[in-house]
């Protein structure tokens, strides 16, 4: 893990987010018959791009797991609650 300067690990989860949202892109489709408000689905599903994003992009791990938790989730919840679910079936 980066020790010290905060802006030069602010810099590396910058660089993450591309492939972040590429790995939320290509794995979705594994989770899409299951409900994907579901809390416990979203933490699956987390898991799973951190996972693929250590395995596939190492530098990735120099970003605290938590932290890499926090930004896959954000994008995640952008994904899913203002893109692919319509509002309407949110509150149903």
């Amino acid at each position: 893990m980066i020790q010290g300067n905060p802006f030069k690990l602010l810099g590396i989860a910058d660089s993450l987010l591309i492939p972040i949202q590429r790995l939320i892109e290509r794995l979705i489709p594994d989770f899409i018959e299951q409900d994907l408000c579901d809390e416990t689905v979203r933490r699956q599903i987390v898991k799973a791009v951190d996972a693929a994003l250590t395995a596939e992009y190492p530098a990735a791990r120099a970003v605290p797991e938590k932290t890499r938790h926090r930004i896959i989730r954000k994008l995640l919840d952008l994904l899913i609650d203002d893109i692919l679910i319509p509002e309407d079936e949110r509150t149903s």
